[in-house]
């Protein structure tokens, strides 16, 4: 196969593969468990972040080689968080992220100077591609969004 695949069922031997999942391509972990199909791999249900698909994927082959990765790139936003187009709280706003949105931090956060309590993070949103710069301080609602998984090779 040339890519993960996103399936119907979890077991390997009578599914319909649903449509192929990239290198890269954020998945969100649903509460269903863990399953070893009867070819050994280990599989999980999914939805893919991009388009809302939801199956099941393959995250560790029967030979043991990991299919798929968890991120600690992505975060959640409990509530209203506003995306300015550059470092400074006097640049534009570009768009207030709404409570829920999940988007992705391209480094780690830093820290002003002479400011304990204020984070900055740059940032993309999943869903539209928006980039620019989201601060939080230690107070604030910004959580790691920890049911995701990155696809890290095809198959």
């Amino acid at each position: 196969s040339d890519a993960v695949g996103i399936t119907d069922v979890a077991e390997v031997d009578n599914c319909k593969m649903l449509r192929r999942v990239d290198a890269g391509e954020v998945l969100e972990a649903l509460p269903e468990p863990e399953v070893v199909s009867s070819k050994g791999g280990k599989r999980r249900k999914f939805r893919a972040c991009s388009d809302g698909v939801e199956g099941w994927v393959t995250i560790q082959g029967n030979q043991g080689t990991a299919y798929l990765s968890v991120d600690t790139r992505h975060f959640v936003c409990k509530a209203g968080a506003t995306v300015y187009s550059a470092l400074s709280a006097d640049s534009p706003v570009l768009e207030v992220f709404e409570a829920g949105t999940v988007f992705v931090a391209s480094s780690d956060p830093q820290e002003p100077l002479g400011s304990e309590k204020l984070r900055l993070y740059n940032v993309r949103a999943t869903v539209d591609g928006l980039e620019g710069w989201v601060s939080q301080t230690k107070e604030e609602p910004l959580q790691p969004w920890r049911q995701r998984y990155e696809v890290l090779q095809a198959t």
